[in-house]
């Protein structure tokens, strides 16, 4: 069990005060962890972003003797650590670190002893009082109980007792493991506490944030233990935050930002959608970040962002390369699958036998026909000689093969068909300059990487040799395709590592809706009367009015963040970059590990198909019950395009029917915002 002081919703933290407090009256010694739980570390998300902020310092005033400490320090302390066990104590001391420290590093014995006051000085600037735990120690006082501080550190015990009294805990006991040579987390810490204080384990409670050195370590030796979680570590707790440290104390500051915001809201009107621009301006940030690090790499000249999606990134990568120094042409490529594709029946015969002879999300027979130009009742009679009887048979399993053999035995006639839209997208994408030789980088969410595909295919079939280096939030899937170049993804290249592919993948359609411009997709092209090609766009009047109601919001508060945080981030560091674990943690915390409250927010959100502008929710809240469906297939045999979201629905309606019948006074559920299903 666990006390979480802002992480629990306000019926879990009534139940948990109720309980901490009982198991506070029951005992007669009170011992609380210090670090993470009686104070925490103001504008520190990391406790090892510490090091960066002395570095920061240290810079000030050592110059460029400076450079690289926080990583020395961090190193320094492991090796102390060894040194102290191979001398028979279980901890170290700070001294002992900065003499490891100075020998890498080269320092004098001056600088040495400044940066152990450097050290001190900001831990004194940045610690501040947990109020949530300073009432447990409050009432523990109050009850006349005997409270200890029992806490595993490097510092001194002159120094732990310096900070407590400036807060309010110094007339405890002290056990403090760099004093005794022994620690909480193999359990002999404790055994200083039950010989000191004289009473039997059972008789103590000790409260603390570490699951081995707070709770299963007290708890083998006898003693009654209390998790308890602040705010932050709440906050990396629920997300499954991995990395050790933020990078910089920029990036240290921008974390707290966002945990502490996050921390303050409760569900209610509107904090869904803070919650969804705080995670994607963060996921933006480090992709960014990211391609503004790839683009000076290659030494690009010229960078194209595709698809709707690519006028978000384009717009913030913009804003994060100018932030950090840099300029660059970029362009906004307006292409789509729909519309690039008939060109493969001309640049690549055998991509285009691949894309056109399989389903596009469970694809009809009509609509197969109708993306190659050949309206159903035009080819009825010779799809017969194939197998295929209705326009509404589903294009999937072994019709793979048939679709097959019809394309390649009225090939001359689906070239004709489709001769004019691959002319127009030739002369849109030379209007654009995309056939120059230099090479280019081209930039897009990702996902399968079809765009590319298509792209080099139409290059190479007019002899430009270049290569096209793609960058990509993600790629799955495309190992087997040659892309006339090359493509990296930032959170996972080719699926891996898996444990952040497998979060892209809990719903791409998500991303992608809260990524999309506010302009249909793609179809086709057309002369202007200037005699210049335009794209043509889908329109779809219920996606329009979402991405005005819904996505535009969210988007321009997310480039806001982005915004001030890259300026902070870039400001001493134009090289600062974010860990994708880290990004992909937090940026996608509303797609992998959504709240009730962003579920409802984003659940009834629908996508448009590229194919014939279907439309459909991304978890089907739009258009079925969840509480009535069993299994993981909705009743129109698909699968939800956003899992994540439609378990917590279909959870949470199941709850609220239950409690209805049990409680039929109960006040009916206020119901969610109608779909726009075009169905």
């Amino acid at each position: 069990m666990g006390y979480r002081s802002a992480g629990l919703s306000r019926i879990g933290m009534i139940d948990s005060k109720v309980r901490i407090r009982e198991l506070i009256d029951v005992s007669k010694c009170v011992s609380f962890d210090l670090f993470d739980t009686l104070v925490r570390r103001r504008g520190v998300f990391f406790s090892k972003d510490m090091f960066a902020l002395v570095e920061q310092q240290a810079a000030g005033v050592l110059g460029t003797a400076a450079r690289g400490l926080a990583r020395t320090r961090e190193e320094a302390e492991a090796a102390a650590r060894a040194q102290a066990l191979h001398a028979g104590r279980m901890e170290t001391r700070l001294a002992e670190i900065y003499a490891i420290v100075a020998r890498r590093m080269h320092l004098s014995d001056k600088q040495r002893a400044l940066l152990i006051g450097m050290e001190l000085d900001c831990e004194r600037a940045v610690l501040e009082e947990d109020e949530c735990a300073a009432e447990l120690f409050d009432y523990a006082v109050s009850r006349g109980k005997t409270v200890a501080i029992t806490t595993d550190t490097y510092f001194d015990e002159t120094f732990i007792k310096d900070i407590c009294n400036k807060f309010r805990y110094g007339k405890s006991l002290f056990f403090v493991s760099s004093t005794f040579g022994k620690v909480k987390h193999d359990g002999s810490l404790f055994d200083v506490v039950i010989e000191r204080t004289g009473l039997s384990p059972d008789e103590i409670l000790h409260i603390g944030d570490n699951v081995l050195s707070d709770v299963s370590a007290p708890t083998m030796k006898g003693l009654r233990s209390w998790h308890y979680l602040n705010t932050r570590m709440s906050f990396q707790k629920r997300l499954g935050i991995r990395t050790a440290s933020s990078g910089s104390v920029a990036a240290s500051t921008v974390l707290c930002d966002i945990g502490d915001a996050l921390a303050r809201q409760t569900e209610g009107s509107g904090q869904p959608a803070l919650r969804a621009a705080l995670s994607l301006g963060f996921l933006l940030l480090g992709f960014n970040l990211w391609l503004v690090r790839q683009a000076i790499d290659a030494k690009a000249a010229r960078i194209y962002f595709l698809a709707r999606e690519g006028l978000l990134l384009k717009r913030c990568f913009d804003l994060v390369a100018r932030h950090a120094g840099q300029a660059y042409d970029t362009r906004y490529l307006m292409v789509s699958r729909t519309s690039l594709y008939p060109s493969l029946l001309f640049a690549d015969r055998e991509t285009a036998l691949e894309v056109f002879s399989k389903s596009w999300s469970k694809t009809t027979l009509g609509q197969a026909t109708e993306r190659l130009s050949l309206p159903y009742d035009d080819v009825s009679d010779a799809l017969r000689d194939y197998g295929f009887h209705s326009s509404a048979d589903r294009l999937h399993g072994g019709a793979f093969a048939q679709f097959r053999s019809f394309i390649i035995d009225h090939w001359p006639m689906i070239q004709a068909r489709n001769l004019a839209k691959h002319e127009r997208a030739v002369d849109y994408l030379a209007e654009q300059d995309f056939f120059e030789a230099d090479d280019t980088m081209v930039v897009d969410l990702g996902w399968h990487l079809t765009l590319q595909r298509c792209l080099g295919a139409l290059s190479e079939a007019r002899n430009v040799d270049r290569r096209i280096r793609g960058r990509y939030l993600a790629t799955f899937g495309v190992s087997k395709y040659d892309l006339k170049g090359d493509a990296v993804g930032y959170l996972a290249s080719y699926g891996a590592p898996q444990h952040r592919g497998d979060l892209i993948r809990s719903s791409p359609s998500l991303l992608e809706i809260l990524h999309g411009a506010g302009h249909g997709t793609t179809v086709g092209y057309r002369r202007d009367d200037d005699g210049g090609t335009m794209p043509v766009l889908q329109e779809h009047a219920g996606e329009m009015e979402q991405h005005v109601s819904l996505v535009e919001p969210v988007q321009e508060a997310a480039v806001g963040h982005l915004d001030a945080w890259a300026a902070a981030l870039l400001k001493d560091d134009d090289g600062a970059q974010i860990a994708p674990d880290l990004c992909a943690a937090i940026g996608l915390s509303n797609v992998s590990k959504p709240t009730r409250g962003d579920a409802e927010f984003l659940g009834h959100m629908v996508h448009a198909q590229d194919v014939a502008g279907m439309m459909k929710s991304i978890t089907g809240v739009a258009e079925w019950n969840l509480a009535r469906i069993l299994g993981d297939v909705l009743p129109d045999g698909t699968f939800p395009m956003w899992r994540p979201g439609f378990e917590m629905l279909r959870t949470a309606q199941r709850i609220t029917a239950t409690a209805a019948a049990a409680d039929p006074a109960r006040p009916a559920p206020t119901q969610l915002p109608a779909g726009r299903s075009g169905s």
